[in-house]
């Protein structure tokens, strides 16, 4: 309700964000693809599983695309039917639950040793087919608004 209300009331406003969003995926598109390869060196200072959990922690949770992501899902439960408080807290805990499997999986997997140096040796393939895809993205989110 509150986007449909800011859309019929500032629909320029709405245009401005869209236009910016597409702008910031071909910049982060472009830096991808320009990125220098990382390097890393054998005897250099790994980190502890504890700052590892930490650090994976908090990027995960500060990223607003992860917030959004999971406020668009839980909105959608709201509004589709009348759920009680206690389903509400179950849909909560899963879809909370679900997310922290993924990701530990997804670590788990890319951080075994032969998978970690292939995605280091094929970075830079990986950076640019990822900053294409970027750039595609938002040139045509600009070719949609016009």
């Amino acid at each position: 309700i509150g986007l449909t209300l800011l859309q019929h009331s500032l629909p320029n406003l709405i245009q401005l964000i869209q236009y910016i969003g597409a702008s910031y995926l071909i910049y982060i598109g472009y830096r991808t693809f320009t990125q220098t390869p990382i390097l890393l060196d054998e005897n250099s200072n790994r980190m502890t599983r504890w700052h590892a959990i930490k650090y994976g922690f908090f990027t995960n949770s500060l990223n607003p695309k992860t917030t959004l992501f999971v406020m668009s899902i839980y909105s959608q439960l709201l509004i589709t039917s009348s759920n009680s408080l206690h389903k509400l807290i179950a849909y909560g805990f899963f879809i909370s639950s679900s997310h922290l499997a993924w990701f530990c999986l997804v670590a788990i997997f890319c951080s075994t040793p032969i998978i970690r140096n292939k995605i280091l040796t094929q970075q830079v393939r990986i950076n640019r087919m990822i900053g294409c895809i970027l750039i595609i993205l938002g040139f045509s989110l600009f070719l949609t608004q016009l």
